[in-house]
């Protein structure tokens, strides 16, 4: 039995919370550069703070019954959990425009947003391109999951070549679909190219947004490091309760993404700090993660040629075909978003969270490290440290 029908509804109604967070930091953000706009700091900040509780709210009791869920029905997990994740991304989305704010945290409450000339854009935009644009999360939380199912979807655009070390391990591995009747020339090298390429591309935007542009990766190992320790449980709340207001807000969503992402993923943090390992620290961050990094960190050779193996010969070559070429559809609705969110992470630096006062950036990019890079090894059946929840290509290659 999948995620109930009234769930989904229930996940697609979450549009009503976003928009109203969404309308009430951009108030405050128009009255910043409006003056004499008839709001204070105050109404503005108390505006934004009801908004959140209301989010906070709706989106904790579904959490709590896609967790039940999972509870009751473990077959299901690779559903419940893809959703999870998606949650906590919304919420760092969330937390990234809140953190615009940050400069009205000292700001006189009864004054006009316009007197504390804060530098801001135009309005903030990481929630609605992650929940409604690009990102698409509002959607893919909503619909029913087709685990099983075929279909493909547009490519992203740029330069695939990042997985070249990783390409072409035979040269004869065509397969025929008698269902289609055309040759699908290497399903297996199209399917996982796609997805490592996609993983490498996501996680190069992570860090390129916690640099805010071009740089050395070991200028930011030492953030990174910090934010893996940055949240022990038993200090957690003490933390968020100490904040002004803006920073409280983000500090409680940011922990939140915590709590989701380990109810998910486990011990993430460990995981992304030994894949961080294996970068070159003078590498630039554009290229210390990308699709050849990745597909090496997730023995992408491994799982082509055990892919292949599984393949032929099979009596039921078609439908397996059909399985692991449905993988990009999948990798792409729960993986894509992270780029999108991933703009809003510089944002995230003007506020220190955690016992260590680590700035939200590096605790948030490694949540999302951690999300994308584990999902990937997990879709792909790769040998190591990954969930399995998901059956993956090896195991639709083997005709689970």
């Amino acid at each position: 039995m999948a995620v109930s029908a009234q769930l989904l509804s229930d996940l697609g109604a979450l549009e009503g919370p976003i928009g109203g967070v969404n309308y009430a930091v951009n108030d405050l953000i128009y009255a910043s550069r409006t003056p004499g706009y008839d709001l204070s700091v105050s109404a503005g900040l108390n505006a934004i703070d009801g908004a959140v509780q209301t989010w906070l709210k709706v989106s904790a009791d579904l959490e709590l019954r896609l967790l039940e869920h999972g509870r009751q029905r473990v077959e299901d997990l690779y559903d419940v959990q893809s959703r999870l994740g998606g949650l906590a991304m919304l919420h760092l989305a969330m937390a990234s425009d809140i953190a615009l704010l940050a400069p009205f945290d000292d700001a006189p409450q009864d004054g006009r947003p316009a007197d504390t000339r804060a530098d801001l854009p135009e309005r903030a935009t990481t929630l609605g391109d992650a929940s409604f644009g690009n990102g698409n999360l509002l959607q893919a939380l909503r619909e029913p999951l087709d685990e099983a199912g075929g279909g493909e979807v547009a490519e992203l655009a740029g330069d695939p070549s990042g997985t070249g070390e990783d390409v072409a391990v035979s040269a004869d591995t065509s397969v025929v679909s008698e269902d289609a009747g055309v040759i699908i020339d290497d399903v297996v090298d199209d399917v996982v190219t796609d997805i490592v390429t996609r993983a490498g591309r996501s996680a190069t935007a992570v860090l390129v947004g916690l640099a805010g542009g071009t740089g050395l990766f070991a200028e930011l190992m030492p953030h990174l490091s910090d934010a893996v320790n940055a949240w022990p449980d038993d200090i957690q709340s003490t933390i968020v309760a100490a904040a002004k207001r803006v920073a409280k807000l983000v500090r409680t969503l940011v922990a939140r993404v915590n709590t989701v992402m380990n109810s998910v993923l486990g011990g993430y943090r460990a995981a992304v700090l030994a894949i961080l390992g294996t970068a070159d620290p003078a590498s630039s961050v554009a290229e210390s993660l990308a699709g050849r990094v990745v597909g090496r960190v997730l023995k992408s050779k491994t799982v082509r040629v055990t892919a292949r193996a599984q393949l032929i010969g099979a009596k039921d070559r078609s439908r397996r075909i059909k399985r692991i070429r449905a993988l990009k559809k999948l990798h792409q609705r729960w993986v894509g978003p992270v780029r999108v969110v991933a703009k809003g992470l510089p944002h995230l630096w003007a506020v220190p969270t955690g016992p260590l006062l680590v700035p939200a950036a590096p605790v948030g990019a490694v949540a999302l490290l951690g999300w994308t890079v584990l999902i990937t090894g997990d879709q792909l059946d790769a040998p190591g440290p990954f969930p399995n929840i998901w059956k993956g290509v090896i195991r639709r290659a083997s005709g689970e």
